[in-house]
């Protein structure tokens, strides 16, 4: 579970540091999503 957070904050980041294609930014999202579930 900790390690589910830790996963999701870095996404958080890297989403709102914007430096991502609408490619790249998906794709975090799904996996943030998939932590979300699993928690």
């Amino acid at each position: 579970m900790e390690e589910r957070l830790k996963r999701l904050e870095e996404i958080v980041r890297s989403l709102e540091a914007a430096d991502l294609d609408m490619e790249g930014a998906l794709t975090l999202f799904e996996e943030g999503v998939e932590h979300v579930r699993g928690a």
